[in-house]
């Protein structure tokens, strides 16, 4: 058989039926969360946004902060981080072309070489000084080919991390472009005192990698202004999940049961 509690009131006369309401607790909801998950969440919220932790670094250290920037010109960060994706793909096939290029005509006009056959242009632009300088170009032709490889993996997970809205897949795109533009930087500088800008194809290069590192540094600042934004709104995030669960917390202490009540109602009344 089944016992039926009564609540009774201050005056120790029985509360109707329709007025026992049980009280509603959201420890159901948010205590119910496992323990792995939030392990989990703290995790992931302490591994990421180390770009943020670098910018707050800096601006601790030096006085300098990077700026934030409240859009990308003619639209929103966001939508300008994916301008700014898809620009670096474009950059990382160029980079890709013209570093296997350099390679290519550098180690077919060496010194002493004959070659025989029709070829589309001459390679009389191509350094044939000393060959430390030679295998130096060489080299940063190969290192920039595969920074533009890394460019565009980079800047598919930024996609990724576009589409989602999670700032960890930003991270890499973000320290890609910004050792790419300092290489590409020193590289343009050293190209530039080597080799003779008389000809087309060096002055062209300057060019366009003077272009391309004034975009890259525009790119970078927007999709750094994105990064800080999900940043910002996964620490707010934070914030009102250990709001709710300490309410949770304070709420399960409680007694919630018509039960529970009705005894220590029926204590104060005794």
């Amino acid at each position: 058989m089944s016992q039926h509690r009564l609540e009774v009131n201050y005056l120790g006369e029985p509360v109707p039926h329709a007025r026992l309401m049980p009280r509603l607790s959201i420890a159901g909801s948010i205590g119910g969360l496992s323990t792995t998950s939030r392990l989990s969440r703290v995790s992931h919220a302490t591994t990421i946004r180390s770009v943020a932790t670098l910018t707050e670094t800096l601006h601790t250290k030096t006085g300098l902060s990077i700026p934030i920037l409240p859009n990308a010109f003619i639209t929103n960060v966001q939508r300008g981080s994916l301008i700014a994706a898809t620009y670096s793909i474009i950059q990382g096939l160029f980079a890709i072309v013209t570093g296997v290029f350099d390679i290519y005509a550098l180690s077919l006009a060496a010194p002493g070489s004959s070659h025989y056959g029709f070829y589309l242009f001459s390679y009389d632009f191509v350094y044939s000084g000393s060959p430390h300088v030679r295998y130096s170009l060489m080299l940063f032709g190969g290192v920039t080919a595969f920074g533009g490889l890394c460019m565009i993996l980079t800047s598919v997970m930024l996609l990724q991390g576009l589409r989602k809205e999670m700032e960890m897949r930003l991270e890499p795109w973000i320290w890609c472009m910004a050792i790419f533009t300092i290489w590409r930087s020193l590289i343009i500088i050293y190209a530039s005192i080597v080799n003779d800008l008389v000809f087309s194809y060096h002055i062209l290069m300057c060019l366009f990698w003077i272009i391309f590192i004034l975009g890259n540094v525009y790119a970078w600042l927007v999709v750094h202004s994105f990064y800080h934004e999900l940043c910002e709104v996964t620490r707010l995030e934070d914030v009102a999940r250990v709001k709710m669960e300490t309410m949770s917390s304070f709420t399960a202490s409680r007694p919630t049961t018509p039960g529970a009540r009705s005894d220590a109602s029926a204590k104060m009344i005794g």
